[in-house]
């Protein structure tokens, strides 16, 4: 059982983890009627796969921009007292990148009628996770909680690009590199 001011370390960081999420989960959610209207799977997985790198990016950046201020933010807004949160908080917002890689695939899967994929991924990366959580937060308290979302979030990243590949027939190049056409808006 965590002590009570582990829990409050790793609330506030978690704070920031919710800022971070919102960027994948608001933007996912208005790509998903543009994926349900195309015309064609090719015309879809190429839609996904753009939203993907783009949102993936955007949500990088925002977690470096976040890593390089939280060092200042956390100590101004919460007091000096939740200055252990920082350290919860950099593992968790590191999570959250593997974890924009699920919120946007979702929604790929959900316009091809292939939710059962965006439930495996889930359910594997929740099992990692609990299984990880019960062992490393006895070992590291709050930072051990952190480094299992860490490694659940990866998880479910990992199966999610497996389905998404299966599914899209996009190659791990397609996934890792950027063209100019990913940044036109058509």
């Amino acid at each position: 059982i965590a002590a009570p001011e582990e829990v409050a370390f790793f609330s506030v960081a978690w704070l920031f983890v919710e800022v971070v999420r919102f960027i994948p989960d608001t933007l996912g959610t208005m790509i998903l009627p543009k994926l349900t209207e195309c015309h064609s799977d090719d015309e879809r997985s190429l839609l996904a796969l753009k939203s993907i790198k783009l949102i993936c990016a955007a949500t990088v950046l925002l977690t470096i921009f976040l890593l390089l201020i939280l060092h200042k933010v956390i100590p101004f807004v919460f007091g000096a007292e939740y200055s252990p949160s920082i350290i919860v908080a950099n593992i968790l917002i590191s999570g959250s990148i593997f974890g924009t890689i699920y919120q946007v695939v979702t929604r790929y899967f959900t316009s091809i009628g292939m939710q059962k994929f965006s439930i495996i991924a889930a359910f594997c990366g929740l099992v990692v996770g609990i299984a990880t959580c019960f062992w490393l937060t006895s070992i590291h308290n709050g930072s051990g909680a952190a480094i299992a979302y860490l490694v659940g979030t990866t998880v479910t990243a990992l199966i999610s690009i497996y389905y998404f590949r299966k599914c899209s027939g996009c190659s791990f190049r397609d996934l890792l590199t950027f063209t100019k056409k990913d940044f036109l808006i058509s």
